[in-house]
């Protein structure tokens, strides 16, 4: 009898830390995009200086601030207006960054239909 107990808390106790586990994991995935999206511009930024970067930083710290929050609003609408400004190339940074940039945010983030659900490609021409 005290066997049986003590194996019901311990399936208890793994299946807590199990649901603890995949929402850790959950949470460390979305961080994990958000970081190597950063660095992809950092690096962008460092190899094409010219244009104004700071707004794309502002996007991702608001993008950041939506996954803190677990606000998906807040998350959609940054990331919608930064892929607006790469497709743009917005505040006048180099379009190969841009165009670079687009397609490494497209692929990082999360798949979320309503967030590629518009995107089309950077017209490199002009």
């Amino acid at each position: 009898m005290c066997f049986a107990h003590q194996h019901r808390w311990t399936l208890g106790f793994i299946f807590v830390l199990g649901i603890c586990l995949v929402s850790a994991a959950d949470g460390l995935a979305e961080k994990l995009w958000l970081d190597e999206l950063s660095e992809s511009l950092i690096f962008y930024k460092a190899q094409y200086p010219e244009g104004d970067w700071s707004p794309y930083m502002q996007q991702l710290t608001l993008v950041k601030e939506g996954v803190d929050r677990a606000n998906l609003q807040l998350i959609r609408s940054a990331m919608d207006e930064l892929l607006t400004m790469l497709r743009s190339e917005a505040y006048g940074i180099n379009g190969i960054a841009a165009h670079a940039l687009y397609w490494i945010a497209l692929g990082l983030q999360p798949h979320d239909p309503s967030l590629a659900a518009g995107a089309r490609g950077i017209d490199l021409s002009g």
